[in-house]
């Protein structure tokens, strides 16, 4: 008999423990799911190696991130999926490519290089450069849909 109420009253006691627990569970939720204060949503330091901006189908549309040379970059993509521009910013030069298939870029090179181009429209043949030299000599040039050079200066 004395063993029946022990069972009960420790039956009686677990459940109420956890009646307990699961209501105070669900009024006073842990912090991981409670709601985002103001505070917390400004935070001082964001650290984070990539940020992908998403359009309201989850379809990726931009991406902010470092590169695997540690060069920081943005890129921006069409609905289709294309880039259509893209900005670095590598050890050796500072890039902005629209289009996406390098079909026109502006570059400045370790060396002071500065660079304007315009590709066909695969991005294969450079039809048309303009730039400085390191030195600050201009140069420019015109090239035929083969690729064959129709006009350069100097």
């Amino acid at each position: 008999m004395l063993r029946t109420i022990l069972a009960t009253a420790m039956v009686s006691s677990i459940l109420s423990a956890s009646l307990t627990a699961l209501t105070l569970g669900l009024a006073f939720p842990p912090a991981s799911r409670a709601e985002p204060t103001p505070q917390d949503l400004t935070a001082g330091t964001l650290r984070v190696q990539q940020i992908v901006l998403v359009d309201a189908n989850g379809t990726p549309r931009g991406t902010w991130g470092v590169g695997e040379d540690g060069a920081p970059t943005l890129s921006l993509r069409d609905p289709s999926g294309r880039v259509r521009a893209f900005l670095t910013a590598a050890t050796d030069m500072v890039g902005l490519v629209l289009n996406g298939a390098e079909q026109s870029q502006l570059s400045l090179t370790a060396d002071g290089t500065i660079n304007v181009g315009m590709a066909d429209r695969a991005g294969r043949r450079d039809r048309f450069f303009v730039g400085l030299t390191a030195e600050g000599t201009p140069a420019a040039s015109m090239s035929s849909a083969d690729g064959r050079v129709i006009w350069s200066a100097p």
